[in-house]
């Protein structure tokens, strides 16, 4: 997988947790930044449960949202199937 695309679909990801209640936005913000400044390529979605801020459950729950759903992000211009 492409890394623009990756850091689109983490984008995402980042803000369904943000709107369902899951995680704050100063948490994503952290994690979103860990991950750009390391070498490795985590996924938002493990940093996030590393830093303890969701459970594995509500990771599962986060993925299968909206799952065969089109959408699109405005703000990125993409559009993609989760």
């Amino acid at each position: 997988m492409r890394a623009d695309v990756k850091h689109r679909e983490d984008m995402l990801l980042g803000k369904v947790a943000i709107r369902n209640g899951i995680c704050t936005q100063d948490q994503v913000d952290e994690c979103l930044r860990l991950q750009a400044g390391g070498g490795a390529t985590v996924s938002l979605g493990d940093l996030l449960l590393v830093k303890g801020y969701l459970t594995k459950a509500q990771l599962r729950e986060l993925l299968g949202k909206g799952h065969g759903t089109p959408m699109r992000c405005p703000s990125w211009a993409v559009s993609f199937t989760v």
